[in-house]
């Protein structure tokens, strides 16, 4: 008889120690009409994909638990009987990972494929600890001077070697655009992307004395890691990017705050406006002559 499974849903448990268990996930199997199997002995192989449903497995175990009297089941990935790969050693922050689950409802060794799940956000305990031990980088980890709102690889690296975005623990205050409002400054200061090229021009415009570009390209911050003082004012795109990621930045790190207010990005939009947004993402033309709240960032 066929059977199916129905996958409730999927958390992290950590031990006393700090160090990832593994992945509680909790099930119930039925049968092919959606009757629940009752009371049974069960086994299931786990494994964890690279990169999509058919990617290769990175990692794979076998478990064998028994059904409740609805037929619902917890099991602990990572603590079963390993049959390729390490668990400790899966790079969460490289690529999209996914689980495929196989079951024989007869607590044998004769898997039926019942399907792939994608990891729709990386388990944070696991991903955190990972990194201590590997050297990955997370969305939400306090590194170089603030938190990390964006990483990438180039593919073209055989070494995968991280880069990103770093955005300031704190607001650096409230400031205008420049205190140049009438005259444009031109293409060279209006990159959608590029923040670092935009403050340049702005602070190097005939005339500036004071910017929000000024404020965050003087900025620096020191912690026991090291002195950064290579900061800058975010292009648009860039700006965009923190406030589509203020979910994992409170999580992570509770005293970062985005304030309910337009913020400024270095991205000019014609001699008297600029392009800003808020904490729901919402770009708009701002007028270069009025306070707005400044957040640097700079590059790893």
């Amino acid at each position: 008889m066929k059977h199916t499974l129905l996958i409730l849903f999927l958390f992290i448990t950590v031990s006393s120690f700090a160090q990832p268990q593994g992945i509680n996930y909790q099930g119930v199997a039925r049968d092919s009409i959606g009757h629940p199997v009752q009371n049974q002995n069960i086994s299931l192989q786990l494994s964890i994909l690279d990169g999509s449903a058919t990617g290769s497995a990175v990692y794979v175990e076998t478990q064998n638990t028994t059904t409740s009297g609805s037929g619902l089941f917890n099991v602990s990935i990572g603590m079963g009987n390993v049959i390729s790969g390490v668990f400790t050693n899966i790079k969460w922050a490289q690529d999209d990972k996914w689980l495929k689950v196989e079951m024989d409802i007869g607590g044998g060794n004769t898997f039926q494929l019942l399907g792939a799940t994608q990891f729709l956000s990386v388990p944070y305990a696991l991903h955190s600890y990972n990194s201590l031990v590997t050297g990955r980088h997370f969305i939400g980890e306090q590194f170089g001077g603030g938190i990390i709102f964006y990483l990438y690889s180039d593919p073209n690296d055989p070494t995968r070697t991280q880069h990103g975005l770093v955005v300031g623990l704190n607001d650096l205050g409230q400031s205008v655009f420049s205190n140049i409002h009438s005259i444009e400054i031109g293409s060279s200061s209006q990159s959608p992307w590029n923040g670092l090229s935009n403050s340049l021009q702005i602070v190097n415009q005939v005339g500036h004395s004071n910017s929000a570009a000024k404020i965050c390209l003087d900025y620096s911050f020191t912690d026991s890691t090291g002195t950064y003082d290579d900061w800058y004012l975010p292009a648009i795109d860039e700006l965009v990017l923190i406030m589509g990621e203020t979910y994992l930045l409170d999580k992570y790190y509770p005293a970062f705050s985005i304030q309910m207010a337009v913020y400024i990005s270095s991205t000019e939009y014609d001699a008297i406006q600029f392009l800003g947004t808020g904490r729901d993402g919402n770009s708009g033309i701002v007028n270069k002559n009025n306070l707005f709240y400044v957040r640097p960032i700079r590059a790893f």
